[in-house]
């Protein structure tokens, strides 16, 4: 079976000619994920023929293929504090009555229960103008 008609179908399996060189090599390593599973579950092929297709190791091959068909990119950085769901509550705790409005933002937050730095608060009732 011809490894080519495998790869039509396979995302990724075409070349762009205008790719970043940095790019190129993740790119290479992307085709042979892509390829190692098309062979190893499209056309049924075994570890050992895979083996001698790709030139690699058995345990690289066994280890692409036991893991996922896409990749999963890793979440960095810290998770938001302010979600679009908690400006709401301060803004409406800071509006129920005259005596509310009076108070700070930090003393609203506390109220509504939002623990966040002074330099946080004014972009939750920024969104708001309050």
């Amino acid at each position: 079976m011809d490894i080519h008609l495998l790869l039509n179908g396979v995302p990724g399996a075409g070349a762009e000619p205008n790719a970043p060189a940095s790019s190129k090599t993740t790119e290479a390593r992307y085709k042979t994920y892509c390829m190692i599973h098309a062979l190893r579950f499209n056309a049924k092929w075994t570890y050992e023929a895979i083996v001698q297709e790709v030139k690699m190791t058995p345990s690289g091959v066994w280890k692409i293929c036991q893991a996922l068909a896409t990749t999963w990119k890793n979440k960095t950085g810290r998770l938001p504090i302010i979600n679009t769901l908690i400006p709401k509550l301060p803004v409406q705790t800071a509006t129920i009555n005259a005596e509310n409005r009076r108070k700070t933002r930090r003393e609203i937050a506390w109220m509504s229960g939002i623990n966040a730095c002074y330099k946080t608060l004014p972009t939750v009732f920024a969104k708001k103008r309050i």
